[in-house]
């Protein structure tokens, strides 16, 4: 069986349409994904089944783009070790708002700018309102 070429794939969650869907899809469709896979709703870390699906079929090489890490996960330690699953698997992860790419710096992730990232995410999680 031929190994497919590596795939760039985005992941956009929007709560409720008025929040920005199509600012999410368009800004990740802009950075080069050519698929770009929906969660919609209030949903709960194990109720995302685009998001379940997509992280079962990226193969290494392939990359993950989200708008912004509070896409991932509404905890940190669920951002965390999703990501980390992704780069043991060889999985490159962009976030755009962050500026984070860990295949930048030789497959690390540059310190500085995570803990810039993982801040603002912490923030943003706190503000957004769920029903």
């Amino acid at each position: 069986m031929a190994r497919r070429p590596p795939q760039q794939i985005g992941y956009a969650r929007c709560a409720t349409a008025e929040r920005g869907l199509d600012h999410q899809v368009e800004a990740l469709q802009a950075a080069g994904c050519a698929r770009v896979v929906v969660d919609r709703g209030d949903l709960t870390l194990e109720e995302r089944p685009a998001l379940a699906a997509m992280l079962g079929e990226v193969r290494s090489g392939d990359t993950v783009t989200v708008s912004s890490l509070d896409r991932v996960g509404r905890s940190l330690r669920h951002l965390v070790e999703t990501v980390a699953e992704l780069q043991r698997r060889g999985v490159r992860f962009r976030s755009l708002r962050e500026d984070i790419d860990t295949w930048s710096d030789g497959g690390v992730w540059p310190s500085a700018r995570v803990f810039v990232g993982l801040a603002q995410f912490e923030r943003d999680v706190g503000q957004e309102v769920y029903p």
